[in-house]
């Protein structure tokens, strides 16, 4: 299952990976995808939760106040479904704005059926994290990391009434009741041995888009401060160009699609397999549209860009951050300014869109760095499609800035609720900063989101 909020846009990608996983392993499967249920419900009372401005609204007293009421009316509906059905178990994909709901539905649903094992996974679940699960909530088991290995294992320990707590990257309360951390080292699926995604459970026309999810790789070949990528994943990998190109094919004979959400950290992580995947592309006449996350790197060359568009990319979303090259190298971004201006305009002048992500107020941004990330934009607004402003720089947990605030001179209570020690970076400051950089992009004709 998967709670709100997350995407609307596409059918969850991780979920269906582990549907497809348990299938191979020999589990009936059911596949709940509450978000895009609750969104529907949400429709006749006109909020749009999804909406990137409500984006604190899934944390403590917000969600409480503004989310919990619609949402228990929502759990009441479908708990008569799931408390007929003949469930041994429940697993929950969590990411770090479905935790409250996670949480919340684990507490509603397990005294009703004691009886069935409640375990969760996915991004928002580290060690301490699922730590904190397991030991105050409604939680058997949690899986960190990636769960294609551990959530097979994870199961055929329920079936045969075994404490997993042998099990490798499970958290899980022992005979005792205390909570068991296996500190056994993270498994590693082989990416071109797991399963395609399964995305039968879904009805496409329930999201925004006519598209389903597919990477190339997973993981980061950076190592940003900010960022939850690389503590999720561990390590870079990616998949053949032909099983990725194989997969593309199946998508668009059985699902009936034309667009692709290529859901990597980054789909330039491997310059090589990218070029090798956009040739089969080419040499097969796939005809499709796509687009991705990329990272701005000197291997980005006209010419690879340019094969590229001719293979169907039509955008592309380059995290800049920021247009300070002070605040670039605290982030430890590892590019320069010019560089980033030179692959932007490469980008654009090869018929592919360009969208910027900005981070406003990391710790160290200083009134002449927000400034100098505008004059980046101003110089180069023909070149620029659209800016993804997001909600202000949060403090993710696992990141470098969230396990060493003194370097950053920060203190923080939540993701987005942080302060500098000097207070001259606050949250009402980082706010006061998006709002300008909004109307300045409005002022611009630049799209942002």
């Amino acid at each position: 299952m998967l709670h709100p909020a997350w995407t609307i846009r596409t059918p969850p990608l991780g979920l269906s990976y582990i549907s497809a996983t348990l299938r191979r392993a020999g589990y009936e499967v059911f596949v709940k995808d509450c978000n895009i249920e609750f969104y529907k419900f949400m429709k006749d009372f006109g909020i749009d939760l999804w909406h990137g401005k409500n984006y604190y609204l899934w944390y403590g007293k917000d969600f409480e106040r503004v989310v919990l009421p619609h949402l228990d009316r929502y759990f009441d509906q479908i708990l008569p479904e799931i408390l007929s059905a003949s469930f041994d178990a429940i697993g929950l994909s969590v990411y770090d704005t479905s935790i409250s709901s996670s949480i919340y539905f684990a507490t509603k649903i397990k005294p009703l059926l004691p009886q069935i094992k409640i375990f969760v996974g996915g991004p928002a679940i580290t060690k301490e994290m699922a730590a904190d699960f397991v030991n105050k909530c409604f939680i058997d088991a949690a899986v960190v990391g990636e769960g294609e290995i551990p959530v097979v294992a994870l199961l055929d320990a329920f079936k045969e009434n075994r404490v997993p707590s042998q099990v490798q990257q499970v958290v899980c309360r022992g005979e005792d009741g205390s909570v068991v951390i296996n500190e056994m080292p993270r498994q590693f699926a082989r990416l071109d041995e797991i399963p395609m995604p399964d995305f039968s459970d879904y009805n496409l026309s329930d999201y925004q888009m006519r598209q389903v999810p597919i990477m190339m790789s997973r993981g980061c070949v950076a190592r940003c401060a900010f960022c939850g990528e690389s503590v999720y994943w561990l390590k870079f990998r990616t998949r053949s160009a032909e099983g990725i190109v194989e997969e593309i094919e199946r998508d668009i004979s059985e699902y009936k699609v034309d667009w692709l959400a290529f859901n990597d950290s980054l789909i330039n992580g491997d310059h090589q397999l990218l070029d090798r995947v956009c040739n089969l592309i080419i040499e097969r006449e796939l005809k499709f549209i796509w687009g991705g996350y990329a990272r701005i790197d000197k291997a980005l060359t006209p010419e690879l860009l340019k094969k590229m568009r001719k293979a169907g990319v039509v955008y592309l979303s380059f995290g800049l951050e920021s247009g300070s090259q002070k605040v670039l190298d605290l982030m430890n971004k590892r590019f320069t300014i010019e560089e980033a201006e030179r692959v932007i305009r490469d980008t654009h002048n090869a018929g592919i869109d360009v969208h910027l992500n900005i981070i406003i107020g990391f710790p160290n941004e200083d009134s002449v760095d927000f400034y100098k990330t505008l004059d980046f934009i101003y110089r180069n607004r023909e070149y620029i499609k659209l800016v993804n402003t997001g909600d202000t720089c949060a403090i993710i947990p696992g990141t470098i800035m969230a396990r060493f605030p003194e370097r950053f001179n920060i203190k923080y209570e939540s993701p987005l609720d942080w302060y500098t020690l000097d207070n001259k970076n606050t949250l009402e400051i980082r706010r006061s900063r998006l709002e300008f950089l909004k109307r300045f992009l409005s002022d611009m004709n630049i799209e942002w989101y």
